[in-house]
């Protein structure tokens, strides 16, 4: 009895003075993930949604501070930041960078509790992977012989639907398809010839055909607030309903066009 009292208190003396302070912190500042699939594709505050050249493995570094959130990723195509449960400050602007490039910035209010990142063109810009989009990857393995293995995996990633679908009548218009079109192809190999000689070989190819169609660029704006000596006069959401009849606008011409609201 004596002993196990001894016991007893040695474990929550470990515990009060060992474990306790060393707890995991719920919303740590820094987050990094290494997944190779999205059955672990989730760490904190930080989700993978579309892993990039699969079989490649996805990384993310993320590092949050009151203003800022800095990101670093490897073979990942989109992600998600809950800035709800980021440790940044609640009020006040924000600014998102990812692999040295500024993504968005603005007041918690405006980027809402989750911010969404995609790659586009070789960097990252908010918004979703389209939904017109599909993948296969058939793999096969298995042994030759006792002493060869093989394996051979293929992916193809074909976004049939862009970002934008062209409003203009034209006959050369056309929507943003085609924007994803890529192969990849691998093949292993794995001969043991005895206890102390064994070899691996491996054979990649990949071939991409992205870019495709598009109606290229368009943008809109419309200040706010709409009148400096009366700011109260149109609200925020009435401001954003201006600049989005604008980019309307700007689809209808085709591509490469700029459409805006001023006051007069």
């Amino acid at each position: 009895m004596t002993r196990e009292r001894t016991v007893d208190q040695l474990d929550v003396r470990v515990y009060n003075d060992l474990l306790a302070p060393a707890r995991r912190k719920k919303n740590p500042a820094e987050v990094r993930i290494l997944t190779g699939d999205y059955r672990a594709n989730r760490q904190h505050w930080v989700t993978v949604t579309r892993i990039e050249g699969y079989p490649q493995v996805a990384r993310v570094r993320a590092v949050a501070s009151a203003d800022r959130i800095d990101v670093e990723t490897a073979h990942v195509r989109a992600f998600e930041l809950d800035l709800a449960q980021a440790p940044i400050a609640s009020g006040g602007s924000l600014r998102i960078v990812v692999n040295g490039q500024e993504v968005c910035s603005g007041t918690r209010a405006t980027l809402g509790d989750v911010a969404k990142l995609v790659l586009a063109d070789g960097s990252f810009k908010t918004g979703s992977p389209d939904a017109a989009a599909f993948e296969k990857k058939p793999k096969l393995s298995g042994p030759i012989t006792d002493w060869l293995q093989f394996r051979l995996a293929g992916n193809w990633d074909k976004q049939t639907k862009g970002w934008f679908d062209n409003v203009s009548t034209a006959p050369t218009a056309k929507d943003e398809g085609g924007v994803i079109d890529t192969t990849f192809f691998e093949g292993q190999l794995q001969a043991k010839f005895s206890d102390r000689f064994e070899t691996w070989l491996k054979v990649s190819l990949i071939h991409w055909d992205n870019g495709g169609g598009g109606p290229g660029s368009r943008s809109s704006w419309a200040p706010f607030p709409w009148l400096p000596e009366e700011p109260r006069a149109l609200g925020f959401e009435q401001i954003l309903t201006l600049a989005d009849h604008a980019l309307y606008l700007a689809k209808r011409p085709g591509r490469d066009h700029i459409r805006g609201y001023l006051f007069g």
